[in-house]
């Protein structure tokens, strides 16, 4: 199902300053193109996204086919087609909004990217020139999969990190840029992450945000959208 990917891309797409901050996170939005790159293929999607301090994360794609992805912190997802009035929803815990980029580094948790919280432990440090690179052993459920997470910072802005699996390949890859500070919360307005699922082959994904707006600034009508009841479930699934 290629919306469904193309959603999931979004979501998944995706953070403590030192500066204190961001606990008075209510509400945000933002406009958002993704693009995403394989086997010498480009999809450009265009849309919007509102996040509220619930965890509930409502995303608008407007393009290349519109629809509607509404996921909460317990994993559970919607997503709705407008031109069909289908809905897709499923549970699963790893679709969790506090799993996303826009939950860490707007609950102001970008010096570990949450890696603490979701069990791993900092097993070693070193500098170089203004740049700190950490290096991240997983929790031991994850040990079969994962050796380690590398995470640099610039400041204290986080600007790369890297999945390491068991057998030493490194298989996901995160940067993260073009930083702009909106009240008070430090917000990269790029990520481009790339996947490697197997050797030889890559995966590019580009999230570039825009029209930042944050809490009493943060009035779209994407807030209050609910699937409508008419719609039909065409799977649904509890994982």
């Amino acid at each position: 199902m290629t919306l469904h990917k193309s959603f999931l891309t979004v979501m998944v797409l995706a953070i403590t300053s030192q500066l204190a901050v961001s606990q008075s996170f209510q509400k945000f939005q933002a406009q958002l193109v993704t693009k995403n790159f394989h086997n010498g293929k480009t999809l450009t999607s265009t849309g919007e996204v509102a996040y509220t301090g619930a965890g509930k994360m409502i995303t608008h794609l407007r393009s290349p086919q519109e629809g509607y992805t509404i996921n909460t912190a317990k994993g559970e997802v919607s997503i709705y087609t407008p031109k069909t009035k289908e809905v897709y929803t499923l549970q699963n815990t790893q679709y969790s909004t506090e799993n996303s980029q826009l939950y860490f580094f707007l609950q102001n948790k970008k010096n570990d990217l949450g890696l603490k919280n979701m069990g791993f432990t900092l097993k070693n440090t070193r500098y170089d020139k203004d740049l700190v690179i950490t290096q991240w052993q997983p929790p031991i459920q994850a040990s079969n999969v994962l050796k380690e997470v590398e995470l640099v910072h610039q400041g204290y802005l986080p600007i790369y990190m890297s999945y390491t699996d068991a057998k030493s390949r490194i298989v996901k890859k995160m940067y993260f840029y073009n930083y702009t500070n909106i009240s008070g919360v430090d917000f990269p307005q790029a990520i481009t992450q790339i996947d490697y699922p197997f050797a030889g082959d890559s995966i590019v994904s580009k999230n570039a945000y825009s029209d930042l707006k944050i809490n009493a600034q943060a009035t779209s009508g994407l807030f209050d959208f609910t699937v409508p009841r008419n719609a039909k479930v065409i799977k649904s699934a509890k994982k």
